[in-house]
């Protein structure tokens, strides 16, 4: 690969990253529970600096914030039905509405 193309991946991958930083993004994935059982949540990123995920029952919730090895996902249970509700207004299925959501600061 020459240096040129090499430099337009590089470039091409920081625009992409970029993009994602600056935007919400749903995604589905699993988490495990308390209990150690893989649950499937859905997962709201606020680009690379945040996360919430609630699973389809409302009940089993946490937020995440990257760390030096990943994503570093805590559970908060208490937040389950303000994730889902912000997700639910992403989906627009509800009209948008400001629904308070933790930040952590590094």
């Amino acid at each position: 690969m020459t240096v040129a193309a090499r430099l337009q991946a590089v470039l091409t991958l920081l625009s992409e990253i970029d993009k994602f930083n600056g935007t919400l993004t749903l995604a589905e994935e699993t988490r495990p529970d308390p209990q150690g059982k893989a649950v499937a949540v859905d997962v709201l990123y606020a680009g690379l600096a945040q996360a919430w995920f609630v699973d389809k029952t409302a009940t089993f919730a946490g937020v995440g914030v990257p760390g030096a090895t990943g994503w570093n996902w805590t559970p908060r249970p208490e937040l389950a039905s303000a994730v889902a509700r912000a997700i639910r207004v992403y989906r627009n299925e509800l009209p948008a509405a400001f629904v308070a959501l933790p930040v952590e600061l590094p």
